[in-house]
């Protein structure tokens, strides 16, 4: 129809050489690619949660801290979401570090509403889980692993960074803070160097979100509280470890920790006893990781009680919503990855709230979860 009204309203779009029902085909084609763009991926592709629980989600910035995305158990009157998965301002953000068509890719990709509903938690008193985000992420961006904690009974505060790590993120006045794509690359000193004041940021941050949480900011009294983040979060979760009072979690999960810009005064005292922690790697970085990040891995977790697994096949990605947003061929592995990784969570989850540590031969008895494999 749209290539219809073209050719006869406009006699620049007939072209030479070219029958006008050929032309007409070539346009219903791209538009048919950009309909299947716009309305057969994005959000709405995220798959169900394994936990029984409905989950709701609210925006909310901390105060004295950053914006959040907020989970939890929805009250059996919560309403289908009429908020956006993402604002298109942080969708084109997000396009715009790959160039004029990622403006105009990003948000036909982020396109559609948020996979949760809208309304009040369903309990007053609840455990809570602080998750902290990756590089180029987004209080948005984990919405699939938040919602798998929410319904297993758990209110999630994702946090959105002020470290320039986001892809974009927007201070309490409203102004934009854009990703620096800091030159860290070659040797590992200068990554340190680079990107260990911005996880000290990091867990500052997550400090305030603490106090914000044990003050009631979130709206449900606090009954335990866990901390978890993925590769670049999950560094930060460990400066935070290291940093904060012990006891302050009863629990962390690292999903798939990028440790290159940990410092050495970090990693030589190990992953502390007092917080059990669960370490979940894809095999991407398990297995073929490199010397460099094997060898600090095993100064962080070497003689630690930390399990120390990874998941076959699984992409660094496949820990985000990315690969649920894009084509399926594109992460052919993803439900593999989503399945393995949300049972392990809920593992972690359960034996924390237990006040029991996770040990390895419980992880390994979930599908295709395997030993991560360090030289002796």
């Amino acid at each position: 129809v749209f290539a219809g009204q073209l050719h006869s309203t406009n006699s620049s779009f007939t072209m030479p050489g070219v029958a006008a029902g050929a032309a007409t085909v070539g346009c219903c084609l791209v538009g048919g690619v950009y309909g299947w763009a716009r309305w057969g991926l994005g959000p709405r592709n995220l798959p169900a949660t394994s936990g029984k629980l409905p989950v709701a989600s609210r925006l909310q910035r901390i105060a004295g801290g950053t914006q959040a995305q907020i989970f939890y158990p929805a009250a059996p009157d919560a309403k289908p979401s009429e908020r956006q998965y993402m604002p298109r301002t942080k969708a084109e953000g997000l396009g715009a570090l790959a160039g004029k068509l990622g403006k105009i890719v990003a948000p036909t990709l982020m396109h559609g509403t948020s996979p949760t509903l809208q309304g009040e938690p369903a309990e007053t008193k609840l455990p809570v889980v602080v998750f902290s985000h990756g590089l180029l992420g987004s209080c948005e961006m984990y919405t699939q692993t938040c919602r798998e904690i929410a319904s297993l009974g758990y209110m999630v505060v994702a946090l959105e960074h002020e470290d320039s790590s986001a892809f974009i993120a927007f201070d309490a006045k409203g102004q934009p803070i854009l990703y620096d794509p800091l030159p860290d690359g070659g040797d590992n000193s200068k990554c340190v160097a680079l990107r260990m004041p911005k996880l000290r940021q990091r867990a500052n941050e997550l400090s305030t979100a603490v106090d914000w949480i044990r003050s009631g900011g979130a709206g449900v009294e606090a009954t335990d509280l866990l901390i978890a983040g993925h590769s670049f979060g999950a560094a930060g979760v460990v400066v935070a470890l290291d940093m904060l009072p012990p006891g302050t979690f009863k629990g962390a999960i690292l999903y798939d920790m990028w440790s290159a810009p940990l410092a050495e005064e970090v990693l030589v005292k190990k992953m502390p006893s007092h917080t059990p922690t669960v370490n979940i790697l894809g095999e991407e970085f398990g297995v073929h990781c490199g010397d460099t990040v094997r060898a600090r891995r095993i100064k962080l977790f070497g003689g630690t009680s930390v399990p120390d697994v990874y998941i076959d096949g699984a992409k660094h990605h496949e820990f985000s919503d990315f690969p649920f947003l894009v084509p399926e061929f594109m992460y052919k592995n993803r439900s593999v990855t989503r399945a393995a990784s949300a049972e392990i969570t809920r593992v972690a989850l359960e034996s924390f709230s237990a006040g029991k540590a996770v040990t390895q031969d419980q992880l390994l008895r979930i599908p295709n979860v395997r030993a991560t494999p360090y030289p002796q």
